[in-house]
Order: structure tokens, then sequence, then C-alpha cells
């Protein structure tokens, strides 16, 4: 017989959630963030700011 969800393990398994959704965001994010940019700026999606 499953025995049924305690309150603690709901709360464990949010946690995880929690914890895999800030790596994605802190690790994967910047990355694909990046190469879009880049791409969009080869492209010419994207105007660029003067340097200097």
């Amino acid at each position: 017989m499953i025995a049924p969800l305690q309150t603690g393990d709901l709360l464990t398994a949010y946690n995880g959630i929690l914890v895999r959704m800030g790596l994605y965001i802190l690790i994967f994010w910047p990355t694909v963030g990046y190469y879009v940019y880049q791409d969009s700026i080869k492209r010419g999606l994207l105007i660029t700011p003067p340097s200097g």
C-alpha cells in the first residue's frame, strides 16, 4: 500500500524544484542569453551602441 504524502515530503519536493530552477537560472540562462544576443547582432536585429 502506498503511504499518503506527508507535509514534510511536499516541502522537500518543493525545495528541490526551487534549487533546480535556481541552478538553471544561474548557470544556463546567462549562456543562452549570450548566444542569443550575439546571434541577434550577427543578423542585424540589434543596434549596438557606439563604443568609446
